[in-house]
C-alpha cells in the first residue's frame, strides 16, 4: 500500500462510505490503505460528527450521517445488503409486467425477505410491510452474481403481486398477514369514511381504539390521551357528523405517529436503539406537533368540553412550545 496524504486519505474514506457503510477492514481494502491509518482518520471524522458508528456482531460499521437518501430516515446500509436489495429490484424491473408502484416493489421485496429469511432491514410502516431501501423507478439496478439463485424464488412472488392493478389492492393482499393494529386501523377508517356517521359510530371507534392501545405498547402521551379526546367528543358534542372531516384528519395524524413507533420497533432487529432514536427523533417530534394541532382544533370546537382536557392540552402546548 502506497503512502497517501492526509487530504487524499480523508477524501477516499468519505467517497467509499458514500457508496455504503463499511467496517475498517472493508474500507482499508476498498481504498487500498493501511488499516491503522484508516482507523485513525475514522476516529477523527467521528469526533467531528461527520461519521456515525454502528456495531454489527464483533465489527464496528462506519457510515456518513444522514447520507443515504435512498433509505427511510436516511438509515445506513452496508455494501452487501445494498447489493442484495439492488439485485431483487433488478428482478422486479425485469419481470414485473407493467409499471410498478414504489410501495408495491417494496412489498414484493419484503415478502421475499420474509419467505427466504434474508437479512434485509424491514418492518411494518404506515401502509404495510416495507424494506428500508426505497425503490426508484428511474434507477438502473444491477444483479450481483451471488444472488442469481434468488431468481426462481422471486418470479412467483412478482406474478402474485402483478395481479393487482392498484396500490390499495396490493396493500389489501399484504394485510392478510398484517399485525392486528393494522386491521384495527382499517376498521376505524372504514367507520370514519362511512356515509352514516353517528354517536354510535363514535362508541365503536372508542372500543376499537381501546383495543388498539392494548396492542401497540407505546409510551407516548399524545397517543394515550387521544382516547380521552374521543370520549369528550362522544359525551359533549351533539352534531357528531359535523366533526367527521376533522376526526379523519386527527386519526390520520395519530396513525402516522403510531406507525413511526411501530416501524422503529421492528427495525430494532437490525439497528441499535440509539441509532434509531437519532434518525427518528425529528420525524416523531413533527408528527406529535401535527397530532396536537389536529386534536386541538377538535377540542376547541366542542362546547362545554371537560376542563381537565383543556388544561392538559394547554400544558402540552407550553411544554412543547407550540404556542
Amino acid at each position: 500500500m502506497g503512502h497517501k496524504s492526509t487530504k487524499e486519505l480523508l477524501k477516499n474514506i468519505i467517497e467509499s462510505l458514500k457508496e455504503s457503510s463499511k467496517s475498517i477492514t472493508e474500507l482499508s481494502k476498498d481504498i487500498n490503505a493501511d488499516r491503522i491509518a484508516v482507523s485513525k482518520y475514522l476516529t477523527l471524522l467521528k469526533n467531528t460528527n461527520i461519521l456515525g458508528e454502528e456495531k454489527k456482531g464483533k465489527e464496528k460499521i462506519f457510515y456518513i450521517k444522514n447520507q443515504n437518501k435512498e433509505t427511510y430516515f436516511r438509515l445506513p446500509l452496508d455494501k452487501e445488503t445494498n447489493k442484495l436489495i439492488d439485485s431483487l429490484y433488478f428482478f422486479i424491473k425485469k419481470y414485473y409486467p407493467k409499471k410498478i408502484f414504489r410501495t408495491t416493489a417494496q412489498k414484493i421485496v419484503y415478502e421475499i425477505a420474509e419467505r427466504e429469511k434474508l437479512n434485509i432491514p424491514r418492518g411494518w410502516y404506515k401502509y404495510g410491510g416495507v424494506i428500508i431501501k426505497l425503490y426508484i423507478e428511474e434507477k438502473n439496478y444491477e444483479l450481483d452474481k451471488n444472488y442469481k439463485y434468488l431468481q426462481k424464488k422471486v418470479i412467483p412472488i412478482i406474478e402474485e403481486y402483478s395481479k393487482y392493478n392498484k396500490a390499495y389492492e396490493s396493500k389489501k393482499h399484504q394485510y392478510e398477514k398484517a399485525p392486528e393494529i393494522y386491521t384495527i386501523k382499517e376498521e376505524i377508517l372504514k367507520i370514519l369514511y362511512s356515509e352514516t356517521f353517528t354517536k354510535e359510530s363514535m362508541y365503536k371507534i372508542q372500543k376499537l381504539y381501546s383495543k388498539m392501545l392494548t396492542k401497540v405498547n407505546i409510551e407516548n402521551v399524545f397517543i394515550t390521551d387521544y382516547a380521552e379526546v374521543l370520549i369528550d367528543i362522544t359525551i359533549n358534542y351533539k352534531k357528531i357528523k359535523d366533526l367527521k372531516r376533522k376526526l379523519i384528519e386527527s386519526f390520520e395524524a395519530l396513525w402516522n405517529l403510531i406507525a413511526l413507533y411501530n416501524f422503529k420497533k421492528d427495525l430494532e432487529k437490525y439497528y441499535s436503539k440509539n441509532l434509531l432514536e437519532e434518525h427518528f427523533k425529528e420525524k416523531i417530534k413533527s408528527s406529535e406537533e401535527k397530532l396536537l394541532e389536529k386534536t386541538t382544533i377538535i377540542t376547541e370546537t366542542i362546547p362545554k368540553i371537560n376542563e381537565n382536557t383543556i388544561k392538559k392540552i394547554k400544558e402540552k402546548r407550553l411544554k412543547y412550545k407550540f404556542i
